[in-house]
């Protein structure tokens, strides 16, 4: 995983992990400089109804795709 931020990180390419499911794996996330992530621990899934209300209430932000640091 090192390898693989290093080169998106030298290359100016977004990366966001997929599956993060524990404090510990956005922590690790943090230290190589991901900065995207979704999973479990960020967002459970939801209902067609309930992203519709979210998405209606938030259009800007999806809740499966979290910005890390911002407000966790």
């Amino acid at each position: 995983m090192r390898a693989i931020a290093q080169l998106a990180t030298d290359l100016s390419i977004p990366v966001t992990a997929e599956g993060v499911e524990k404090r510990p794996q956005r922590e690790l996330l943090r230290k190589y400089h991901i900065n995207f992530a979704q999973g479990f621990f960020l967002q459970v899934p939801v209902d067609q109804v309930t992203i519709l209300d979210i998405l209606e209430r938030d259009a800007v932000r999806l809740p499966e795709v979290a910005v890390l640091g911002e407000s966790d």
